[in-house]
């Protein structure tokens, strides 16, 4: 029997294709019954609270129909005309299960009509009515608190959080790196925005044990930092994951990139600004979706706005990706032939800029220049 297939774990979406049976405890949902009505669709919820009503209304009744039977009110009116003054019934005109029925509704609801009310010659009615009150208090409570709880979740904040489609291995710096593109779509962003990205495929032990999934964590570095402190999403960022020797792509080159069989999985959590709530958006990328020599397209982003003076970010070209001339082999491979030691990731005081160069120590020149001038002087 061979060995299974790694099938899709999260879809493009977020979803997590994962399916629990067999789970014989299934009353540990019932016990954490908050969790789950708080899971549950808005139907199932709608319909769990008009039952729960129904029964209450139904439970009250059938209690002041039976205080009004052993009372003796059912059917009093009817069979003694000529003592009508001198009556007290615990209910006013209550004579039925249907009038009862009412009543309970009325009490519940406050709705207070005025033709049925509690008379003081049964001194068990008001304690009912006191009971009733509270219990009605306790399940609007409950049903209030899931209601804002289900509106308030972060989870449709994930919507406009967006990856790119694929994902590109193509050279940065003079490193081989995995990339892809995360955007926050509102005008009000999340804070303490942190990414997390797991690289999931079978392994066999040296004992020959099988593990279906194992998962590996890629360190991960944006256009301006190392991922050590919070994202800022104000424009589309690409995420990079240098491939090195601790890298679980560190020995596939292109050829074996289209027989893999893995899923890297993407975890983006951070603070809705309005309610203080964490959200997570979720995808994954497959090898098929994993585009070697390829790097995103720079005409995303547009600083020369000269009409309002903003920064243009145009969101048509997401996914665009343009050529770039790699060699198809390994980092493995590639540092075996060459014999190098692998470079570090430039700091942004490090790049060549047209304008000014900077020194070894990586400050400009020119700045060295007028700190000697004003020394001079």
């Amino acid at each position: 029997m061979g060995k299974p297939t790694l099938s899709r774990l999260v879809d493009k979406k977020g979803h997590c294709h994962v399916v629990y049976k067999n789970l014989h405890n299934t009353t540990s949902f019932c016990k954490d019954i908050f969790t789950t009505l708080c899971e549950a669709r808005w139907r199932i919820l709608i319909l769990f609270f008009a039952c729960c009503y129904l029964v209450s209304w139904m439970l009250f009744a059938v209690i002041w129909y039976t205080m009004a039977s052993v009372n003796g009110d059912i059917g009093y009116t009817a069979n003694n005309l000529t003592d009508l003054d001198s009556y007290i019934p615990c209910v006013y005109h209550l004579d039925s299960f249907l009038t009862a029925f009412l009543f309970s509704l009325e009490t519940q609801t406050t709705i207070g009509y005025g033709y049925r009310v509690v008379s003081d010659g049964c001194p068990l009615a008001p304690v009912v009515v006191v009971i009733q009150s509270v219990f009605s208090c306790f399940i609007n409570a409950i049903l209030f608190g899931l209601i804002f709880t289900k509106v308030a979740r972060p989870k449709k904040r994930a919507v406009t959080l967006k990856f790119s489609d694929t994902a590109c291995i193509a050279k940065r710096d003079g490193r081989l790196c995995l990339m892809f593109l995360v955007a926050d779509t509102r005008p009000t962003h999340l804070s303490n925005v942190t990414i997390q990205a797991k690289f999931v495929c079978s392994r066999t032990t040296l004992e020959g044990e099988y593990i279906p999934f194992y998962s590996y964590d890629l360190n991960l570095k944006s256009e301006t930092e190392a991922l050590s402190r919070y994202l800022y999403l104000a424009w589309p960022l690409i995420i990079c994951h240098y491939i090195d020797q601790q890298s679980p792509l560190y020995n596939i080159s292109k050829t074996d990139l289209s027989r893999a069989k893995f899923e890297i999985i993407l975890l983006l959590e951070g603070l809705v600004e309005q309610t203080g709530l964490q959200c997570q958006a979720r995808t994954s990328y497959i090898p098929s979706e994993i585009k070697w020599g390829k790097r995103f397209s720079n005409l995303m982003i547009d600083r020369n706005d000269d009409i309002k003076d903003h920064c243009i970010v145009n969101f048509s070209v997401l996914d665009k990706l343009e050529d770039q001339s790699i060699p198809s082999h390994s980092v493995k491979y590639q540092m075996e032939q060459t014999r190098e030691p692998m470079k570090d990731a430039l700091k942004p005081y490090e790049h060549d800029h047209s304008s000014n160069q900077m020194t070894s120590n990586g400050v400009c020149t020119i700045i060295n220049k007028a700190f000697e001038e004003q020394h001079q002087r």
